[in-house]
């Protein structure tokens, strides 16, 4: 379901959780790892065009907001488990996505906290819940 990205936007700088769901689920840590170079680059614009296409840019992209930390939550749907060290890793495109698409300010621990959690399932789903520290 796509929103409307000016809700998007308002909801998130009100302080409100924002809720996204991508239809898409990243590909796991050691196959991304495995990947030659110029293919993992595809796979961050591939990321990117999807952070843009569901969520917009968001509200750091054009430096209105300043100084708030971001928490958020990303959600993928499978049926194989991964250990932790391997989630994170195969989040990380869609972390330099949100970065890019200005819903992060930095991915460093300053201004950004992310929690990975995995759901059993067979869909092809990532749902990103983000909020703004106060």
């Amino acid at each position: 379901m796509i929103r409307d990205k000016d809700k998007l936007r308002r909801d998130f700088r009100a302080g409100n959780a924002v809720v996204v769901e991508i239809p898409a689920r990243p590909i796991t840590g050691n196959r991304l790892l495995r990947l030659h170079w110029a293919k993992r680059s595809g796979v961050g614009r591939l990321w990117e065009t999807l952070v843009l296409a569901y969520l917009g840019s968001g509200p750091f992209k054009n430096g209105s907001m300043t100084g708030r930390r971001v928490d958020m939550l990303l959600s993928i749907e499978r049926v194989r488990k991964q250990d932790a060290d391997n989630l994170a890793l195969s989040c990380k495109p869609v972390v330099d996505a949100l970065k890019k698409a200005g819903w992060i300010k930095d991915d460093s621990e300053r201004w950004f906290t992310c929690r990975y959690q995995e759901v059993s399932g067979a869909r092809s789903l990532l749902t990103v819940t983000m909020k703004l520290f106060a």
